[in-house]
């Protein structure tokens, strides 16, 4: 974490994350017909530019993301964000397909849109329980292209929470990040989501 958030709530953030990585699994297990497991070995915060080179150096050129824009106790945009070969793995497995898959078409941005969101729903669920209120989302959108373009498209373009999500489909290993571009006002109501948690832990 950086001067953002404090060692221990960079840890409550990653159990939080945790928390809706289960729901996930869960929903995406009955979903699929199939065992799913997720983890999340870290996460971290950035300003923007940061994330921005972040990304690029982890993606290279061209990613493929669902995109949501959300309100209520905080407010910003949250991406799934996967490398290509990543996203190709994924609907692979969400299709039952054996047969490798070359591009992206209609069906598989189908496919890949409702499992992005069902995660970011999940994780942005998790937050909005420990505050006990309600978070309300868009429609979630499949874009594909530069990783910068994505995250200066999105709202709130002060902070970048970057959630690392690793999971496995049908024994394809899948790597993926939950990223939430925020406001500084929702930085706060994000700690004070973390402290709560920390409060039921001590």
């Amino acid at each position: 974490m950086t001067s953002y958030f404090t060692p221990e709530e960079g840890d409550a953030f990653t159990e939080i994350f945790n928390i809706g990585a289960g729901k996930a699994a869960l929903a995406l297990s009955e979903l699929l017909d199939a065992p799913i497991v997720f983890s999340v070995p870290f996460c971290v915060v950035l300003p923007l530019d940061e994330a921005v080179d972040y990304f690029r150096h982890r993606f290279g050129a061209d990613i493929c993301v669902v995109s949501q824009d959300f309100t209520g106790p905080f407010d910003g945009s949250a991406l799934l964000m996967f490398h290509e070969a990543s996203s190709l793995a994924l609907a692979q497995a969400v299709l039952h397909s054996d047969e490798p898959v070359q591009a992206i078409t209609e069906l598989e941005r189908e496919a890949l849109t409702e499992i992005g969101n069902i995660i970011l729903n999940a994780c942005l669920s998790s937050f909005g329980d420990l505050l006990e209120r309600e978070v309300a989302t868009s429609l979630p959108r499949f874009l594909a292209g530069p990783s910068g373009a994505m995250l200066r498209g999105a709202r709130g373009h002060e902070i970048v929470l970057v959630v690392k999500v690793d999971f496995s489909v049908e024994g394809r290993e899948i790597e993926g990040y939950v990223t939430f571009v925020l406001n500084v006002d929702s930085v706060s109501t994000f700690r004070d989501a973390a402290s709560r948690l920390l409060g039921r832990l001590h």
